[in-house]
């Protein structure tokens, strides 16, 4: 990376603090014994080996190339959903 600004290397050092810090959480998340699922919406942004091997993937991107949701895998009801 080459600092051209001191605007530059602080957006640098950010994006390298997020990226850790998103590390972090994931393989925390596996660490957990149950099924985890960290979304926005109906967009996954994460999901735990447990969740994924439960339903059947290998990896989040297998994962997000047939579903957009996780709620794709309930059963509709339209007492419980709107």
């Amino acid at each position: 990376y080459m600092n051209n600004s001191p605007f530059e290397g602080y957006m640098y050092e950010k994006n390298i603090k997020h990226q850790l810090e998103h590390a972090l959480i994931y393989t925390n998340m596996d660490l957990l014994d149950q099924n985890t699922l960290n979304s926005i919406g109906k967009k996954v942004l994460d999901a735990n080996k447990k969740l994924l091997l439960y339903f059947g993937y290998k990896s989040l991107d297998e994962f997000r190339n047939e579903h957009e949701c996780i709620c794709d895998f309930f059963e509709r009801n339209d007492r419980f959903f709107i």
